[in-house]
């Protein structure tokens, strides 16, 4: 069971993540997915490296990254990858259809090959009512886009 600390926090990110949907449907109307992406890239990218360049790990990290063998490189790399390709999709998917119809949907796509994924990859453990909750999710997005 989830504490109540963790509770807050998930939905104050999932509100942020709702702003961001609603923000990024509004930028597209004036700009392109390819531009949003370098701005993103921009706006992101430079706080970041400002944040990790001022703190006191920032020497730690870029031993750590030399040390990353091949194997490991490439997992970074495709991380990166489909984060970019995430990050179009869903910018396509904002500008071109309705966002009260496509994010949910998303969301319990997300929740049901999330929990999948931790069942194949990670052994978690299948309970009765984890199904019944995905279950419960994925029929209440199906009749909420019917």
């Amino acid at each position: 069971m989830l504490d109540i600390e963790t509770i807050v926090i998930v939905s104050v990110l999932a509100f942020l993540a709702t702003c961001t949907v609603i923000l990024k449907k509004h930028i597209l109307t004036f700009v392109s997915p390819k531009q949003l992406l370098y701005l993103d890239c921009f706006f992101g990218v430079f706080p970041i490296l400002l944040f990790l360049i001022l703190s006191r790990d920032f020497v730690s990290l870029v031993q750590k990254f030399k040390e990353l063998n091949w194997s490991k490189s490439a997992t970074i790399f495709g991380y990166s990858t489909l984060m970019t390709i995430g990050a179009l999709g869903v910018m396509w998917l904002v500008k071109y259809k309705s966002i009260s119809e496509v994010m949910p949907l998303a969301a319990a796509m997300s929740t049901f090959f999330t929990f999948v994924a931790g069942v194949l990859l990670y052994k978690e453990k299948i309970t009765y009512f984890k199904c019944i909750a995905v279950i419960a999710i994925c029929l209440g997005i199906y009749l909420m886009n019917y």
